[in-house]
């Protein structure tokens, strides 16, 4: 039996393979795409093209039902856009244009208004008769905007904008208070020792190494190993199970929160992984992560790590993109040690 001619062949395909079809349609193209099914258009809704740019232009009708059409699918456009980030474009040079829409007028001043937060890119041309009223529009939120760069932890200060060019300083000034804030709040967190003072990814080829910069993407969260990867997040978080923090939980006063194999010192993460003498195993794990360090960097850097002291010495480790996997292998069967046995205490 012949099929339906009503046969959906794009039934069985998933979403984002439909999706990847529309690509390259043009929004007019995808509006005919959504008259197809209810998937068709609830896919077209999703997909970037529709939402990369959204334009008003009247030029090209100027009066009757059709500009009020254009206005209202420009508004219901933007109702569903989800906070995407968008680009908006609007090209209003009819001097009748509020006569010809009405009150939906001010419901385009208010979209725009209420969207102002996840727009990307703003371009109004529009007739001398209609600026004041988009440059309020635009502007209604600057005090509300002035209040809450006032009340961030590093606060910035907001002038009033005369180009894009004073819009991208500001943008900058944010980044740099939301880096000093970062920085700072690492630096003086009880919680995050091990993350202060974090070295440039190639420290191992600079003679004076450099800090890295605040906010980067760090090497050790590309080790492909999920348990060691885990795992080094884990003891550069203090979320581990090492007595430091453990016993800080029970009470315990930090010069009794001892080594489970030593039984000599403070169980802190630098004490387990480079200075606890008690464990043969972890031994073994130092010297096999000596040879580690030594393929693939060479004697020399194993010597020069030798000569650090051993928070220096994991900052390395840490930030090299080539020795991070070994150190976080070495983390992971170090703390593995630690926790088949039993906590020491006093």
């Amino acid at each position: 039996m012949p099929q339906s001619s009503t046969h959906d062949l794009t039934a069985r395909l998933p979403n984002e393979l439909l999706s990847s079809a529309f690509d390259g349609l043009s929004i007019g193209e995808l509006a005919n795409a959504m008259l197809v099914s209810r998937r068709w258009r609830d896919t077209a809704l999703d997909h970037p093209t529709y939402w990369k740019e959204i334009e008003l232009d009247t030029r090209d009708v100027r009066t009757g039902p059709g500009l009020l059409g254009k206005v209202n699918f420009f508004l219901l456009r933007l109702s569903r856009s989800k906070g995407r980030l968008l680009e908006l474009s609007l090209e209003i040079v009819d001097t009748d244009f509020v006569d010809e829409v009405g009150d939906t007028f001010q419901a385009l001043l208010d979209a725009l208004n209420a969207h102002l937060h996840h727009l990307s890119y703003l371009s109004i041309d529009a007739h001398i008769r209609y600026l004041d009223a988009f440059l309020r529009a635009v502007t209604a939120t600057r005090g509300d905007l002035r209040k809450a760069l006032a009340l961030l932890p590093e606060p910035v200060q907001l002038d009033v904008p005369r180009d894009s060019a004073d819009i991208d300083g500001v943008r900058m000034r944010i980044k740099n208070a939301e880096r000093y804030y970062l920085a700072s709040a690492v630096s003086s967190s009880s919680k995050l020792p091990l993350l202060v003072g974090r070295l440039h990814d190639n420290c191992f080829m600079q003679r004076i190494p450099q800090a890295a910069p605040t906010i980067v993407f760090r090497s050790y969260l590309k080790v492909k190993a999920h348990d060691h990867r885990t795992a080094l997040t884990h003891l550069l978080l203090s979320t581990h199970d090492l007595a430091v923090e453990r016993l800080r939980y029970e009470g315990v006063e930090r010069d009794n929160r001892l080594c489970r194999f030593c039984r000599a010192s403070v169980e802190t993460e630098l004490h387990a992984l480079f200075h606890c003498q008690g464990s043969a195993d972890i031994c073994s794990l130092r010297d096999i992560l000596d040879e580690d360090v030594a393929r693939l960097k060479g004697s020399s850097a194993v010597a020069m790590l030798q000569c650090l002291d051993s928070f220096r010495k994991f900052q390395y480790l840490l930030a090299d993109k080539d020795t991070v996997a070994p150190l976080s292998r070495f983390v992971y069967h170090v703390l593995r040690c630690f926790k088949d046995e039993p906590m020491y205490r006093i």
